[in-house]
C-alpha cells in the first residue's frame, strides 16, 4: 500500500509546501492563501483562482510502511499483544508508529472485535509462564479473573477506538 506526496510552490508568495495523502481531509494552503490542495489517495483537489500560480516541483508515490524498528523497539513481551491487535483490524504492525502519542487512536474496532480480543488476551495471559507475566503485570496469580483484569486494563489503556 502506498501514499502520494506532492511538493508544490506558490508563484505569488514563493512558499514551498509538501502535501501528503495520509493527512486525510486536510487542505494545505500557502502562506498567502492563494493556493490550497487537498491530496487524498484517489484524487487531488486544487483551490486557486489561477492554475498558472502553481509550480509542481515533485510528485511521488511512497510505500506506506512505517519502519519495522518501531515495532521491534516495543518491549518483547508486548509484541504478541500488539501484533494480535493489529491483525484484528487488518493493519500490518509495520504501519503503526508506536512512538506517536496515542497511536492506538488511529484505528477502530467493533465492540464484538474488542470482546473477542479481550477473550484471546485473557487466555494468552493465563497460559503465559510466570516469568513472562512479570514483564507485563505485577499480579502473576494464575486465575482467570486476574487474566481478564489484565486483558481489560490493556484494552482500556491501549485498545483501538470502539465504533458506535
Amino acid at each position: 500500500m502506498s501514499h502520494k506526496i506532492i511538493t508544490w510552490q506558490c508563484k505569488k508568495c514563493n512558499e514551498i509546501i509538501q502535501s501528503d495523502s495520509r493527512e486525510h481531509h486536510k487542505m494545505d494552503f500557502c502562506k498567502c492563501g492563494n493556493i490550497g490542495v487537498d491530496l487524498e489517495e484517489d484524487y487531488c483537489r486544487w483551490s486557486t483562482n489561477n492554475q498558472d500560480d502553481i509550480i509542481i516541483i515533485k510528485e511521488s508515490e511512497v510505500e506506506n510502511m512505517v519502519e519495522e524498528r518501531y515495532y521491534k523497539e516495543l518491549p518483547e513481551a508486548l509484541q504478541p499483544i500488539v501484533k494480535e491487535m493489529c491483525k484484528r483490524v487488518k493493519v500490518p504492525v509495520t504501519k503503526i508508529n508506536f512512538t506517536k502519542p496515542q497511536w492506538f487512536m488511529d484505528y477502530t474496532w467493533t465492540a464484538v472485535q474488542q470482546e473477542k480480543f479481550v477473550n484471546w488476551l485473557a487466555d494468552w495471559f493465563y497460559n503465559l509462564p510466570v516469568s513472562k507475566k512479570r514483564e507485563l503485570n505485577k499480579n502473576t496469580n494464575k486465575t482467570k479473573k486476574n487474566a481478564f483484569k489484565f486483558a481489560w486494563a490493556v484494552v482500556l489503556n491501549y485498545g483501538w477506538k470502539t465504533k458506535e
